[in-house]
């Protein structure tokens, strides 16, 4: 009988604090504001990156400044896309998304190593293989 009750007991103190800690989670994200929102997720790239490519501080400085860029050109045309009726204005966006995308490469090319560039060549068709799958 102890069991049972010591068993109902976390039960309830569980039931009781999960809705707090869902709702302080979702209530940290959602006070962000967009750019707040784009800046840490550049943040995380740029994290992402200097782990995979053992970035140095001048380039982990320059990958994010670049990350922020896409991001700030990508997330208007992201909209658009999402509330585009005709496929050909899809299409057209997506072409826009790509080649904002091919400059970001470039321009995080240009301040790798050859290794780095390699490493990151890979990555970036991983993730563009990944995404096609989406779509």
């Amino acid at each position: 009988m102890k069991k049972i009750m010591l068993v109902l007991g976390i039960a309830g103190v569980i039931v009781a604090f999960a809705p707090h800690t869902i709702h302080a989670q979702t209530s940290a994200k959602s006070t962000m504001t967009p750019a707040q929102d784009l800046e840490a997720k550049a943040e995380r790239h740029t994290q992402e990156a200097t782990k995979e490519l053992a970035l140095n501080d001048e380039q982990k400085s320059k990958f994010k400044k670049f990350a922020m860029d896409r991001l700030y050109k990508i997330q208007p045309i992201q909209e658009k896309i999402k509330a585009a009726s005709n496929e050909k204005e899809k299409e057209n966006l997506k072409l826009q998304k790509k080649q904002i995308n091919d400059e970001f490469i470039k321009n995080v090319n240009t301040i790798l190593t050859p290794a780095q560039q390699e490493i990151f060549k890979k990555k970036m068709e991983k993730k563009l293989e990944k995404d096609e799958h989406k779509h």
